[in-house]
């Protein structure tokens, strides 16, 4: 299975999607982020990675990055069927202001 090189997530303000899908509303330098994705994504534990925005789910088209981060956790999960991958990330450097 191959690992991912970036955590790609939604729009904050998308209204059919839950709130650890989405970008935080406010990204700052020093914190911890929570995130899930449906179905199994293997992240580099620890090595830093971009973070960016989804703006075509259907083509998988990202914006440019908007920070620099590293996966701290990554667990995955059945939930009514499907696999899942949530976690956690910590930003360390914005490239968005």
């Amino acid at each position: 299975m191959p690992i991912n090189t970036k955590l790609a997530l939604y729009n904050p303000f998308s209204v059919k999607r839950e709130y650890e899908e989405c970008l935080p509303k406010k990204l700052e330098a020093g914190k911890f982020y929570k995130f899930k994705e449906e179905g199994i994504k293997i992240y580099p534990l620890g090595k830093k990675i971009p973070l960016v925005q989804i703006i075509d789910s259907e083509y998988g088209k990202c914006l440019k990055p908007l920070a620099e981060i590293s996966i701290v956790e990554e667990t995955h999960y059945l939930l009514a069927g499907l696999t899942h991958t949530k976690g956690e990330y910590i930003v360390h450097k914005l490239y968005i202001k």
